[in-house]
């Protein structure tokens, strides 16, 4: 597991907790994240992140790791909630 990405830059996207900013369809999205410190890790680069900062990309229409350097997508798909053996 990668647990350091201090020097990863960020994609451009909007949180769960910035709703006033999101579009409808990310909101009725059934795989919208919930805005807590629930851990999840991305099957694509392998970071542990919490949930709410997964993003959604406007230009995809997903919800995806927010990282720059992954291309993991969709809460259920590629991020997942982490289990307890991770965390510890």
């Amino acid at each position: 597991m990668v647990n350091d990405h201090s020097n990863v830059q960020r994609k451009n996207g909007v949180t769960i907790a910035e709703q006033e900013k999101l579009p409808r369809v990310a909101l009725n999205d059934p795989f919208k994240p919930s805005n807590s410190d629930e851990l999840v890790v991305c099957l694509h680069c392998g970071r542990l992140y919490p949930i709410k900062d997964v993003l959604w990309v406007n230009m995809c229409g997903l919800w995806c790791c927010p990282f720059s350097d992954c291309s993991g997508a969709g809460v259920g798909f590629d991020i997942h909630k982490a289990s307890p053996d991770i965390t510890r």
